[in-house]
């Protein structure tokens, strides 16, 4: 869950790497907090891990989905492509990955911390 965590807090601090599904009636991305800017579905587009020698790894061919509630819950889920189906961990089982809990938004440092 860390990787995953480190890995999707990365790309929801930038937002490079996140997509926002709208929803009928949604709002202007371009008004409100930063933490309702957050509230929605949000799919992956990319993921950057860390590779050899500390090189950044730019990845295109996960799926996942990040979800944040206005109560202040989150839920994260990732599918591995399914060459890398066998991955199993102590945080994927099979190729899949999910967390859920709650979250808090820092909009003076702008993170987001998931619990």
């Amino acid at each position: 869950m860390k990787a995953l965590l480190s890995c999707t807090l990365a790309a929801v601090s930038a937002l490079g790497g996140l997509s926002k599904t709208q929803s009928p009636g949604g709002r202007d991305a371009g008004s409100g907090s930063a933490r309702d800017k957050l509230i929605g579905a949000w799919h992956l587009v990319s993921m950057e891990e860390p590779g050899a020698e500390g090189k950044l790894n730019h990845i295109t061919d996960r799926q996942g989905m990040l979800i944040y509630t206005r109560d202040g819950h989150m839920s994260v889920q990732l599918m591995f492509p399914k060459w890398e189906s066998g991955v199993s961990n102590d945080y994927v089982q099979n190729g899949y990955e999910a967390s859920f809990g709650s979250y808090d938004v820092n909009e003076e440092a702008h993170t987001v911390t998931h619990h």
